[in-house]
Parts: C-alpha cells; sequence; structure tokens
C-alpha cells in the first residue's frame, strides 16, 4: 500500500508536502538525473531520506521509484527490524509535530549490523559506531534494559545477525 493512497497528500509529491512544512525543502539529486530524489534537506540543514526495505536482491542497492510520491527510496538492509515497535516523539516545527521513530535502542543496535556491511573504507561505517556507542552511553543511565532487550532481539534473527553485532561490539570495545 502506498503512503500516498494512504494519507491526506495523495496526489502531491512529497517535495511539495515537505515544503508546506519548510519551503525551503529541495531535493538532492543522485548522480543519475533520471531518478527521482531520495533525500531532501531544508536550508536550516535537516535532511529527509525516503527509505524501503531490501529484498536480498542483485537490484535492490538502486533506489526504488515511489511514483505516487514523485520521489525514489534507498533499500536498507534491516530496516524491518529497526522500523518495530516505534515511539511516539515530538518534532520541533512550531508548536511541535508528533511522529513515530525507532526506538532508541533498535536503533543503536541496527547502526552496530549496517557498519559491518558497509565496507571498512566507508566514511559511513565510523558513524554508524560512533552513533552506537552514543546512544549505548545515553541508554545506559535512561534505559539499560532496552539496550538488553534490542540486542537479545536482533541476536535471535540468525547467525549473521549475531556475527555483525558481535564484531561492532568488539570494534567499540563493549564485548
Amino acid at each position: 500500500m502506498s503512503l500516498a493512497a494512504e494519507s491526506d497528500i495523495s496526489g502531491e509529491s512529497l517535495l511539495a508536502v515537505l515544503q508546506r512544512a519548510d519551503p525551503t525543502f529541495t531535493p538532492q539529486l543522485g548522480l543519475d538525473p533520471r531518478v527521482p530524489p531520495k533525500r531532501f534537506r531544508s536550508r536550516t540543514g535537516l535532511e529527509v531520506d525516503v527509505l524501503t526495505r531490501y529484498r536480498n536482491r542483485k537490484d535492490d542497492e538502486k533506489p526504488a521509484l515511489l511514483p505516487a510520491l514523485r520521489c525514489s527510496a534507498q533499500p536498507l538492509r534491516f530496516l524491518e527490524y529497526l522500523i518495530e515497535q516505534p515511539v511516539r516523539a515530538l518534532a520541533l516545527y512550531g508548536p511541535g509535530v508528533q511522529v513515530s521513530v525507532p526506538q532508541p535502542a533498535r536503533y543503536a543496535v541496527h547502526k552496530l549490523i549496517v557498519a559491518q556491511v558497509r565496507s571498512a573504507s566507508s566514511g559511513k561505517r565510523g558513524k554508524d559506531l560512533a552513533q552506537a556507542t552514543e546512544l549505548f552511553e545515553a541508554l545506559e543511565i535512561n534505559d539499560p534494559g532496552a539496550i538488553e532487550d534490542a540486542l537479545a532481539d536482533a541476536q535471535g534473527r540468525g547467525a549473521t545477525w549475531k556475527k555483525h553485532i558481535q564484531a561492532s561490539l568488539a570494534e567499540i570495545g563493549r564485548e
């Protein structure tokens, strides 16, 4: 089911919807100008990335076209884990807008997993590990049980998941 079909944005591009919130949003075009944008950025630096699940096919590295929203979406590995059991948060815009976001512990564990999928030379790999470390430190103070639950859930999803998590935990000194 399309997001556009389920909401009040039917017929509008994602860019038009974003520009209703902040007129400075612009599409960030990729290398191929024929592919609709998958990232939008406001003048203040807020970025919106459009993601879709990865299906383990050869063409899954390519953006998926979303004609109803006139954009594309980047496949993201392990997305299904990341978006399970979201939490409500408040986006600071005007009086505030309620949004659903991933649980912080799941986000940290997801960062551990994707760090191992990226090449060792990827700049994003180090960023993933740093973000996971910072989230773990914050969660150890505020919600230590969440870390244990998120790790147990992810490690229970198979040997590959467990291997990626263990390798990242070793890299950040949290074996």
